[in-house]
């Protein structure tokens, strides 16, 4: 049963059970499933990262894939890219791992105890390989599609992916820090503008041809830092 080996390795089967009934899957080998939520400082050999090193790969295939089958006809190839980029951040896979309630076991916290993206993100794309490693492909896109179908139409419903960087980076400062990022013009390079932009101890500087350039590019930056962080 997977519960009974997910309760030798330190987890409680309630949490099976909710990740069974979430996602359809069941796992064979539940041992998988324990090394995809774990991280290494739990446990140093065997933790997610040989599991997320495959699965960053094999989610990336699954979301171009479904982007292909489902939104190709209707969409632009600019806006099908812009839109799996979007949906493979860590900001949106962190919010998938969160919403599946997958138990990560971990040991490293930043400050208030705040698990970033990127770990949550890694434990997913170490999930989906873990259960293609216990299945097959489709299997494991089978409950991709489970998982993910309503998620990604709900982005093209919103149009989430078109959203500037600094309404993303406000969106997520006032999340993390509860705080707006602040911006400073700090030099003029012939016609274009350097802005800094900055949060709490985290800061990026980039220029445009004008001010509002300026700031999306330092926002872009900014973003993409954070959400890997």
């Amino acid at each position: 049963m997977a519960g009974a080996g997910l309760e030798e390795g330190g987890l409680k089967p309630p949490f099976t059970i909710i990740v069974s009934w979430m996602v359809l899957y069941e796992f064979k080998n539940p041992e998988l499933l324990r090394i995809a939520l774990t991280h290494k400082s739990v446990d140093y050999k065997n933790n997610y990262e040989k599991l997320e090193f495959l699965g960053d790969s094999l989610l990336n295939f699954f979301i171009t894939r479904f982007l292909y089958e489902e939104f190709s006809s209707s969409y632009s190839l600019t806006e099908l890219a812009q839109a799996k980029r979007y949906i493979a951040s860590n900001e949106f896979l962190a919010k998938i791992t969160k919403k599946l309630n997958l138990p990560i076991r971990s040991k490293a916290r930043v400050k208030d105890g705040y698990i970033s993206h990127k770990v949550y993100a890694d434990v997913l794309e170490a999930y989906f390989c873990a259960i293609f490693l216990d299945s097959d492909v489709e299997t494991a896109y089978g409950v991709f599609k489970q998982v993910f179908a309503k998620e990604i139409e709900e982005v093209f419903k919103k149009q989430a992916y078109k959203q500037d960087y600094k309404t993303m980076l406000l969106k997520l400062c006032k999340e993390r820090f509860e705080t707006a990022p602040v911006y400073k013009v700090v030099d003029i390079q012939g016609a274009n503008v350097v802005v800094e932009c900055r949060v709490k101890d985290f800061k990026e500087i980039a220029e445009g041809f004008d001010l509002k350039t300026a700031e999306q590019n330092a926002s872009k930056k900014l973003y993409l830092r954070l959400i890997q962080s």
